[in-house]
């Protein structure tokens, strides 16, 4: 799938002045509307919609008033206006539990650098916190062993490449012949969002740090009893398992995702194999291959020096 420019641009401003995706959908006085121009899929029963003036699909009576918004329902567009840290919550709460509301931007305009950019955003929100641990782990340490150094670079590295790689998948990997090339740009520009509930493991990585200093602090102290150290233990499991789920609802998501934009049967079953393939090759390459070979490389070097 090509990166350049967009599918089909929106226009600079947002037009009203208050984030469309908290405005109620304007109700019609009429039945009939204006005609769909390109192939767009009831999402309820993937009718193509094409050419269909009712605001009610003719197949199973589903309102297609939705679809039919001018103005994209994604607030992370309209940042400017709105603020970022707000635009950007708000987006990743729509693509969480707005699923409906999220993938009717495939019957308006995407710009893909807005997607590209919400997904930059939330890589940062999850590497800053494990780049800041590592460093503030790394500076408590009395010695620092170099080949300890070496492999929390490579750890580092690791993670950063698997970010990278597994948000990208669905992006470049979506496509089938019976889609229409203006579907599968869209579709794909907004599988840049599917990346969103990421952006969750910055809080639980925040609550851990705090209960893990805290935990330290009064151990040191002593003002903590057996019972309490096993408590706070048990408490940091609960928040580590929570972080290496969140990766796996991201996954989930995103093939839900993929199952509402492009509909079709066959397109949805393909892609979405397609997708679990790759996201299981990134994932071995990344956190398997790479790191277990390079540490292999490091121990036969430091070996033979």
């Amino acid at each position: 799938m090509r990166d350049e420019g967009t599918a089909g641009n929106p226009a600079s401003s947002p037009g009203p002045d208050l984030d469309p995706s908290t405005e109620e959908i304007r109700t019609s006085t009429s039945e009939d509307c204006a005609a769909f121009q390109h192939d767009i899929f009831c999402e309820h029963c993937a009718y193509n919609l094409r050419g269909l003036v009712s605001r009610r699909c003719p197949e199973c009576g589903a309102d297609t008033r939705l679809l039919r918004e001018s103005q994209s329902q994604i607030p992370w567009v309209y940042r400017h206006k709105t603020g970022r840290l707000r635009a950007y919550w708000k987006t990743v709460w729509l693509v969480g539990r707005h699923g409906e509301r999220f993938c009717s931007d495939i019957a308006r305009p995407v710009d893909i650098s807005h997607a590209k950019r919400f997904r930059l955003v939330t890589i940062l929100h999850v590497y800053i916190p494990i780049l800041i641990a590592t460093i503030l782990y790394l500076g408590g340490l009395n010695r620092l062993d170099p080949e300890f150094v070496l492999y929390a670079a490579l750890s580092l590295l690791c993670v950063l490449l698997f970010l990278l790689f597994v948000t990208a998948v669905p992006h470049y990997s979506l496509r089938h012949p019976d889609l229409p090339t203006e579907t599968q740009q869209r579709a794909a520009i907004l599988c840049w969002y599917t990346c969103a509930p990421l952006a969750c493991i910055l809080p639980i990585a925040v609550l851990t740090g705090a209960v893990a200093a805290a935990g330290s602090f009064a151990h040191e102290m002593n003002w903590l009893g057996s019972k309490m150290e096993d408590f706070v233990v048990a408490l940091l499991s609960v928040f580590g398992i929570f972080i290496v789920v969140i990766p796996v609802i991201m996954m989930w998501k995103t093939l839900f995702v993929v199952k509402r934009l492009i509909r079709l049967p066959k397109a949805v079953r393909s892609n979405r194999i397609r997708i679990i393939l790759l996201w299981l090759a990134t994932t071995l390459m990344t956190l398997g291959i790479i790191p277990f070979g390079v540490t292999f490389l490091v121990i036969v070097y430091f070996s033979l020096t």
